[in-house]
This record gives structure tokens, sequence and C-alpha cells, in this order.
């Protein structure tokens, strides 16, 4: 068993084999593999944290989709989910990548297709196949997004991922 010693707001400074006399230093309790692991992350130059009882890193947090703020009250690091603006308009070959990626081109097509008004049919059906970009408060995307069960959260996904793409 060994022990790592915490800075002030978590951080692990370093591992020691035997625990701190002192009732002014922090420190946790810790396996020889999870010393191992700080050890590790010590070497190289990423800090590790105690968080919610686990040994991670502000590099991990970030890669989870969150990150960290030091809640005063509680004395600890919490973790935040990392909510990413809906793009208000993204490239259409964009937003047609996550809809294939998805499943869905084929339906949404389809669907499309399906209008009974043949003018608003070959609105959308041109700007699909040649449109540049399409934006996020399209009354037209609203409506064929409603028809198809899309949930309006599922579209901002979707623009939020079409906005990562890159060719």
């Amino acid at each position: 068993m060994k022990y790592a010693i915490l800075g002030p707001r978590g951080g692990i400074n370093r591992v020691v084999n035997t625990a701190p006399e002192s009732d002014q230093i922090k420190f946790v309790e810790i396996s020889d593999s999870a010393a191992e692991t700080i050890e590790l992350m010590l070497s190289e130059k990423r800090i590790p944290l105690f968080l919610d009882g686990e040994i991670t890193s502000r590099a991990d947090i970030l890669e989870q989709g969150f990150t960290i703020r030091w809640n005063e009250d509680q004395k600890k690091f919490i973790k935040i989910p990392i909510v990413k603006p809906v793009p208000s308009q993204v490239p259409l070959w964009a937003f047609r990548q996550v809809l294939i990626e998805d499943g869905l081109l084929d339906s949404v097509l389809a669907r499309v297709n399906d209008l009974s008004d043949a003018t608003q049919r070959a609105v959308i059906e041109n700007y699909l196949e040649y449109g540049n970009f399409i934006d996020r408060e399209s009354d037209t995307l609203a409506s064929l997004a409603t028809s198809m069960n899309i949930a309006a959260s599922q579209l901002d996904d979707i623009f939020r991922r079409a906005s990562l793409k890159k060719l």
C-alpha cells in the first residue's frame, strides 16, 4: 500500500511509501497499481488529480467531454459537462455525411420524394443536392425533422458533429 500526497485542491504532488505523520498533510491511501499510474502521469508531465475517489488528469477529463471546476463550498473539484453551442449553419456536405453515418440520408431523401407538392419537392431535392450550407433555423428542416420523428436535440447533435467535419 502507498499514499498519494494531495495538494490543496486535489492535485497529487507525489507518492510515498508510508503515511505522513503530520496532520497538516492531506493524503489518500492508494494501491501499488494506482501508484504506478500516478508515477507514469507525472513522468508524462500530466498532473494527476484525485477526483471522486478516482485518479485522473485534466486531459483525461477533457477527453470524456467534461471540464473541472473548483467548488469552494464543497472544497473539491467537480466535473461539469462541456456543452458545445449548436452552430447556426454547417456545410451541407458535412450535414449529409453525418446523415450517412447515422443511416438517415436514404430516409430523408425518401421522405422528400414522398412530398405531395411537386414544386416544394423539386426545391428541396435541388437544395439537398446543390446547396452550400444548411441553416439550423430552417423551417423546412424543422418540418422534415418533425415528420421523421427526429427530436430537436438529435438535430442539434447532427449540427455539432457536422461542424467538426473536415475535408
